[in-house]
């Protein structure tokens, strides 16, 4: 009876297949996920989660994996946050607790399987074998081919979720109406010229004036054997917006020798000095009255730019009067020289009958 239902009846990894997809949809709807293991997949996909990898499907496209043991690994390290985030995923599998043994966890994961949110696969090099021929999987591989089995620690799963959509189509459509925009400027209203100037100008100075003081705050706490970063991250190219001003410090003591000493002590006695001597012909008014007149220059500098723009071409049109003028001197000029034309011409004629006088007379 027993081998008659084990025919019958697929295996846990086979009912995945053959059950209705939780992200069956309609045409031009999103994916319906399982709402209660939802956040358990967004837990791995952050951060704070397991790390992701990425390969090539055969036969596909580039996909994101991770591995199993990490994901038993999580479970340990992040108790608290899984506790808190996937509440009713534990209320149902494992008691509202975390996990306390490794067949809580592998029912999880059995469960992000069912959800269609991950897929087991297996590593699939080159030529059928790894490259050293030592039949070794690497530990993270490049290839990878879908293979249906059971959750296990040692194997590596495809994620499949995507979330939803909706977000990412409304920032492509800001991207494209503000790339728009962009290449209209020259139809812009002057206000709305002037507004963007003034807000970039307050940007530029904004970010300039953050540099300035995390690097003066970095050379002081240098000086004196810490480093200290004012938003560590701020000019990290790898990482996001939001993620570029966490955390908002970083103070670490340095551990330096004799000779790290010797010349933070001369640096010191560089800034000392400097400092005294720009004190003794400067102050902080000047430095603020200094700022501020370049600053208002860089301003009026823009305003008079855009300004200019619809009237650039206008002053270089002559008036009606300057024609008029200019008409009366071009005639005036050419009834001057038809008179001396004249007067040329009766002296040459005065000159050639002098000329048959002469000849007559001889």
């Amino acid at each position: 009876l027993k081998a008659a239902v084990s025919v019958l009846r697929p295996p846990l990894w086979r009912a995945a297949e053959l059950r209705p997809s939780v992200m069956s949809r309609g045409k031009g709807e999103e994916p319906s996920w399982d709402p209660i293991m939802e956040p358990l997949i967004k837990l791995l996909m952050s951060k704070k989660g397991v790390r992701i990898g990425e390969a090539a499907e055969i036969g596909k496209r580039k996909v994101s994996y991770f591995r199993g043991k990490d994901f038993m690994k999580l479970f340990e390290k992040q108790e608290a946050l899984v506790v808190k985030k996937c509440k009713k995923a534990l209320d149902k599998f494992c008691d509202g607790k975390a996990p306390s043994t490794p067949e809580h966890a592998v029912q999880l994961g059995q469960q992000l399987i069912m959800s269609r949110m991950i897929f087991p696969a297996v590593y699939k090099p080159v030529g059928g074998d790894n490259a050293d021929g030592s039949g070794k999987t690497k530990k993270w591989p490049d290839r990878l081919q879908r293979a249906p089995r059971p959750f296990n620690a040692d194997g590596y799963y495809i994620i499949d979720y995507e979330g939803s959509q909706t977000g990412r189509t409304i920032l492509v459509a800001l991207l494209v109406i503000g790339i728009l925009l962009m290449c209209m400027f020259k139809v812009w209203p002057m206000w709305a010229k002037l507004g963007a100037w003034y807000l970039l100008v307050v940007f530029l100075s904004m970010v300039f004036v953050l540099l300035i003081v995390r690097l003066v705050a970095f050379m002081c706490f240098w000086i004196l054997g810490y480093d200290f970063w004012i938003f560590p991250n701020l000019l990290d190219e790898d990482l996001g917006v939001v993620e570029s001003f966490i955390p908002s410090y970083s103070w670490d003591k340095r551990s330096d020798g004799v000779t790290a000493l010797m010349i933070r002590i001369a640096a010191l006695s560089v800034a000392a000095f400097g400092m005294y001597n720009i004190g003794q012909t400067h102050s902080l008014a000047d430095l603020y009255e200094f700022t501020q007149s370049n600053l208002m220059d860089i301003v009026t500098w823009g305003e008079d730019q855009l300004l200019a723009l619809p009237t650039s071409n206008v002053g270089a049109l002559p008036s009606l009067e300057d024609i008029e003028r200019e008409t009366a001197t071009n005639e005036t000029d050419e009834d001057d020289d038809k008179l001396d034309d004249d007067t040329v011409d009766d002296k040459e004629k005065v000159a050639d009958k002098d000329a048959e006088k002469d000849k007559a007379d001889l």
